[in-house]
């Protein structure tokens, strides 16, 4: 909404926001939809070559990780990420992990 006495010279859209999915998944089980996520456009790779290859191409805002994808190949696709995109934000979804696989993925 516009101040009064205000005018509008050029209205700029608002940016889309990419969201990038990586692993299989199963929305339901999360909670959530991409119809969560208006002014996202939700991307899904099962595949982790397919992820990277988008990555490469493509800018993404936020890369998010399956709950079902092990915490080495999470702190992989990580590490990738930010190679391909420095900066990029990287939510890693995990059912439970112990301090043991942790620190075993992080070696």
């Amino acid at each position: 909404m516009k101040a009064p006495g205000t005018a509008v010279i050029h209205e700029v859209p608002r940016r889309v926001r990419e969201l990038l999915f990586v692993g299989p998944c199963s929305w339901v089980e999360l909670g959530v939809s991409p119809a969560d996520w208006p002014d996202c456009r939700v991307v899904e790779k099962t595949r982790e070559a397919d992820a990277m290859r988008y990555l490469a191409s493509k800018a993404v805002d936020v890369v998010i990780t399956s709950p079902q994808t092990s915490a080495s190949r999470v702190m992989n696709i990580a590490q990738q990420a930010q190679r391909l995109q420095p900066g990029v934000r990287v939510i890693v979804l995990a059912p439970t992990l112990s301090a043991a696989d942790i620190v075993s993925a992080l070696k």
